[in-house]
């Protein structure tokens, strides 16, 4: 994964997931893992303190959503989205 901002930076074993609807089967958190560890790519999300994480997975691009969490110390993924049949 690449490195964060200081303020945003977590290590992927403590990834927490998040948001409506984001209820990971074990398959799916795993691959959500390996997407965090290969992502080759970060920004500024719009909103506020998140960051979109450039990764991709199965050969096809994904982006992830993630806050920190400072407190807890851990990588609140909020959403994840592939990105085939996206414009930007």
């Amino acid at each position: 994964m690449p490195n964060l901002p200081n303020e945003a930076s977590a290590d992927v074993r403590n990834v927490a997931a998040i948001g409506s609807g984001l209820h990971l089967q074990e398959s799916e958190e795993i691959d959500l893992r390996r997407m965090l560890e290969r992502a080759s790519g970060y920004r500024e999300d719009v909103v506020e303190d998140r960051w979109v994480i450039e990764t991709r997975h199965r050969g096809r691009a994904w982006e992830v959503i993630v806050e920190p969490d400072e407190h807890r110390r851990l990588l609140v993924v909020v959403t994840a989205y592939p990105m085939w049949g996206m414009r930007r």
